[in-house]
Parts: structure tokens; sequence; C-alpha cells
């Protein structure tokens, strides 16, 4: 008889994989005001790569997913961290190579998005292949870990550029090429568990047929949107919307929001998977609790409420990308990478839109004539305004979201309901 096969270095390189996406993901918005001040950047163009970042995801998403699904993991996955190593590269020498880089950001922008849509891809499915009972606890390990790497992300970034200061962050953002080359040399030798056979695989066609799986992709949608909102302008929205110094701001606001999002995760990993727990209630609860503290942040004359209450979101965003899948995957058990491509695209599509329109309307606010009155008159700065609106539309996402869950649960007892009277007709 053979050995069996050990998957922890495996796992470990996923964790790796991660730290890389939350690289990708989170060092651009902690130098967005650097970016600003230096090439006169608009918030709607900071906004717009965060758009163009997500939007390269989606398009990955769904044009590599039936090709995982013929060729296996091991190619894609080593071709995310080249993706990583050339798109940061280019971004970082940008100043160097143009007097006016932003076209060049955008190119960089696209190649280590590309990354992170294969990334985000395959590490779950890779994880989900790997042999064990304890799915939900897996996946929810995996994405809690990319919480910890947004911590040492943003922990590292922030101290360089303060030590090194902000004009030298091309040399902070270099740095983080380290990590994908580390998982490149990892994702060589590690074994793979191969995807599921075509012969047992639910196909594209079954999954779009399903009202539970179209609900869910929507519902990820509004996840990821409710998520990526606060991560993505934390950084500059408690610097300039809250008039905190950067590195506390940095620490306690962006910091608490990974680790509370991380915290929720381990709890879902530990919890997620009894019986005794609705997943989809808990779901529909953390919507419900997500657009609730995106009013207190935007609407609270208390900078210290604001930024707690931006830190204490990532409790309530923690559960619904991972769980999502998990929920999908409780449904559709051989649906393939197919299944992740086509829910990792509608997350994208939520953290692209979410983001970007928040960006949008920071800026239109500062050329309202009430939005400059009320300013005058109030002693308000316009840039804290036009932040404070922006975040305030974005909770519109988590709302919509908690309906959406309304639905997926009545569909759940359902679909829940017709298998147990196929089982008895069959007996």
């Amino acid at each position: 008889m053979g050995r069996e096969v050990s998957y922890k270095s495996t796992i470990v390189a996923c964790y790796i994989g991660n730290i890389t996406m939350a690289a990708i993901t989170n060092f651009l918005p902690i130098i967005f005001i650097t970016l600003r001040g230096r090439f006169g950047l608009s918030f709607s163009q900071l906004g717009a790569l965060t758009f163009i970042n997500f939007i390269t995801q989606v398009t990955v998403d769904f044009s590599v997913g039936p090709l995982v699904d013929k060729y296996g993991f091991r190619r894609f996955i080593l071709a995310s961290a080249i993706l990583t190593v050339t798109g940061f590269t280019l971004f970082a020498s940008a100043p160097w190579i143009a007097d006016r880089p932003y076209p060049l950001f955008i190119a960089a922008t696209v190649i280590f998005s590309g990354s992170c849509g294969l990334l985000e891809l395959l590490l779950s499915p890779i994880v989900n292949s790997v042999p064990t009972e304890e799915k939900t606890k897996a996946l929810s390990m995996l994405h809690a870990f990319y919480c910890w790497g947004v911590i040492f992300v943003v922990l590292v970034s922030t101290v360089a550029l303060r030590l090194l200061g902000s004009d030298r962050w091309q040399f902070v953002m270099l740095l983080w090429i380290i990590v994908p080359i580390i998982d490149f040399f990892m994702f060589l030798k590690v074994p793979l568990a191969p995807p599921v056979p075509e012969e047992k695989r639910q196909g594209f066609s079954q999954l779009c047929n399903k009202k539970i799986f179209l609900l869910l992709c929507f519902a990820i949608l509004c996840g990821a949107a409710s998520e990526l909102a606060v991560a993505q302008w934390a950084s500059a929205f408690v610097e300039k919307g809250l008039g905190v110094s950067k590195l506390f701001g940095d620490i306690v606001g962006v910091c608490g929001f990974a680790l509370m999002m991380g915290v929720g995760r381990v709890i879902l990993g530990k919890k997620g998977g009894s019986e005794k727990i609705d997943l989809n209630i808990v779901l529909m609860v953390c919507f419900a609790m997500s657009a609730v503290f995106y009013v207190v942040a935007a609407l609270s004359g208390s900078s210290a409420v604001s930024l707690i209450a931006c830190a204490v979101t990532g409790l309530s965003v923690s559960t619904l990308w991972p769980g999502m899948l998990v929920a999908a995957t409780r449904v559709y058990p051989l649906a393939g990478a197919w299944m992740f491509a086509v829910m990792s695209g509608f997350g994208d599509t939520g953290g692209a839109a979410a983001p970007w329109l928040a960006g949008k309307i920071a800026d239109a606010v500062q050329v309202m004539p009430a939005a400059l009155e009320y300013c005058s008159a109030s002693g308000t700065d316009i840039e804290q305004l036009g932040l404070k609106s922006g975040l305030l539309i974005s909770a519109v996402f988590p709302v919509i979201g908690f309906f959406i869950m309304l639905s997926v649960i009545n569909e759940c007892k359902i679909y829940k309901n017709s298998r147990q009277r196929s089982k008895k007709v069959v007996q």
C-alpha cells in the first residue's frame, strides 16, 4: 500500500497565497492619499483603480473557471505568482518611467488583479478538494487567514512608510513581491488533489437553473460589496473623513476591521458546521448588523465612535463571503471549480461596484452647492463630508443582502421539503 498523502504543505501554500491576495487588495488603499497628493489623482480615479482591480478579477473568474476543471490547479496557481510580481514591479516603477504614471498604474493594476482573480478562484477549491470531513472549518480558516494577512500587510506597510517616508512607497510595494516568489516555489512541489471528475460534476447549466444558486450569487455580490466598501476606503476614511492620524487610523481602523473579520471567520469555522446553527439565518443577521454599523460610522459626530464602528463592521461582514461558499457547497457538493468561479465573479462585481460608487459619491458631494454651503456654515471639511457620504450610500448593499437572504431561507425550505418527498417516493 502506498503512503497516505499529506496535504499540510498544500494548506500552508494556500495560506501564503492569501497573504499575496491581502497585499494586492490592501496595499493600494493605504497609499491612496499619498498618490492623490503627489500625482493629483481624484477620488474617482483612485476608486477606478479598485473598480479595475475587481472587474479584472471577474473576467478571470469566468474565463479561467472551466479551464481549471479541465487542466487542473497547478499551472494556473503558478501563473498567479508571476502576474503578481510583474504587476507590482510595473506599478512601483511607473513614476520612474513616465511623468504622468496613471495609465501605467491602470496597466499594472490589470496585471496584478489578474493574479488576485486566479488566487480567489483557485484557493477555495484547492482547500475544498483536500480530503477532510470538516469542509466548513477548512474554508473558514482559509478565509480567516486572509484577514491575518491584511493585518500583517497593513502593519508592515504602515510602519515601513512611517520609517522610510510616504514618498518611498515604491520600495515598500516592491518588498511584497517576496511573498508570491516564496509561494511560487511552494506550489511547484506541494500535492494537489484532482478536481471533481467530469462524469460526477454538476455542470454550469445545472447550477444556473437552480434558484437557490442564483440567489446565493447575488447574496455574495452584496456581501463582497459590504466588505470591500469599508476595507478599500477605511484608510482614507479614517485619515481624511475622521481627521485621525494615518498611523493610528490604519492600526486601529484598518487592522481592527481585519482582526474582527478574522475572529468572525474563526468562529464560523468552529461553529458553522453545527447542525444546530442555521447558517442562512446567521448570514441574514450579519447583513443587518453591517447596515447598522455603516450608518453609525458615517453619521456619528464622534471620531472615536466612527472608528470603532468601522472596526466592528469587520465582524459583521466576516461570514458573508466564506459563508456563501459554504452554503453553496452544502447544496451542490459536486459542482467543481465552475461554482467557485461563478460565485467569485459575482463577489468581485460587488467588490468593484461598492468602492467605485463610494469614490464617485465622495467626489460628487465635494462640488454640490448645498454641501459647500453646509460645510462653510458648520466648519466641516468638504473631503470629510464627501467620504462620509460615500460610506453612507454603501449601506444599501447590506440592506439588499438582508432581503436576498430572506428569499434564500424560504427557497432552502422548499428545496429540503422536495428532497424529503423524493426520498419517500423512492422508498
